[in-house]
C-alpha cells in the first residue's frame, strides 16, 4: 500500500468515527434544565440548604443511630439552583427546630415558604409532658393501690389519698399540653399552594450532623 492509499484510508476512518460520535451524541437525552428554588419566610435568620448525605450506624448491642449531613446555601428570602429531581431541603436557624423535607424539584421555578418552629417551645413541651406523665402515673398508682396504715389498735387499713385523683387529672392535662407544645413547635417547609398538613415533619436526624 503506497503512502497516498494509507492517507486516504486514515481519512476515511476519521470521517466514520466523527459521524458515529455525532450520531451517538444525538441519541443521548439532553440534560434537563436546572431547578430554581425560591424560598421565603416571615421569620428572620432562616438558613436554607440541602441534604448531601444520610448515614445509619448500628452498634453491637443493636442500637441504631441515624444522621444527616447538609450544605447551607442562603438565608431566606433567597433563591438558588439545583439539578432537577428529588432533593431534601433543609431549614435551620438560631432558636429554631431544624427540619428536612423531600421534594421533587421541577425544572424552572420552585417556590417554598418556611415557617420555623421554636426550639424553646419544644423543650418546654418535653419537660411539661415528662412531668405530666410522672404525675399521672403516680396519681393512678396511689389511687389504685391506696396507702396502708396501722391504727392504735394494731389494725391495718388501706385508704385512698385524697390527692391521688386530682394529681392524676392534673398530670394528664399537663402531659397533653406538653405534647401539643411539641407538635406546635414543628418547622414546616411548604411548596407554595400545598396545604400545611402535607408538609409535616421529619426532624434533622439524630447521630451526626454537619455542613459540607
Amino acid at each position: 500500500m503506497n503512502r497516498i492509499s494509507r492517507i486516504s484510508l486514515l481519512a476515511s476512518v476519521l470521517a466514520v468515527s466523527t459521524v458515529s460520535a455525532r450520531a451517538w451524541a444525538q441519541d443521548e437525552d439532553p440534560p434537563a434544565p436546572p431547578a430554581t428554588i425560591h424560598v421565603s419566610s416571615q421569620s428572620p435568620d432562616v438558613t436554607i440548604g440541602y441534604v448531601t448525605e444520610r448515614a445509619t450506624a448500628v452498634a453491637s448491642n443493636g442500637a441504631v443511630a441515624m444522621g444527616v449531613a447538609w450544605k447551607d446555601v442562603c438565608v431566606a428570602p433567597c433563591q438558588f439552583k439545583l439539578p432537577s429531581g428529588l432533593h431534601e431541603l433543609v431549614a435551620t436557624g438560631p432558636g429554631y427546630v431544624g427540619r428536612t423535607e423531600r421534594f421533587e424539584l421541577r425544572p424552572g421555578p420552585n417556590r417554598f415558604v418556611v415557617k420555623p418552629g421554636s426550639s424553646l417551645l419544644r423543650w418546654g413541651g418535653y419537660l411539661l409532658s415528662g412531668a405530666g406523665l410522672t404525675a399521672l402515673v403516680t396519681g393512678i398508682t396511689f389511687a389504685a393501690m391506696g396507702v396502708t396504715s396501722v391504727d392504735s389498735q394494731g389494725n391495718m387499713t388501706k385508704t385512698t389519698p385524697g390527692w391521688a385523683t386530682p394529681l392524676a387529672v392534673a398530670g394528664g392535662i399537663a402531659a397533653g399540653g406538653g405534647i401539643a407544645m411539641v407538635v406546635l413547635s414543628s418547622t414546616s417547609i411548604q411548596r407554595e399552594g400545598d396545604s400545611a398538613s402535607a408538609s409535616r415533619a421529619r426532624f434533622l436526624g439524630v447521630g451526626y450532623g454537619g455542613k459540607f
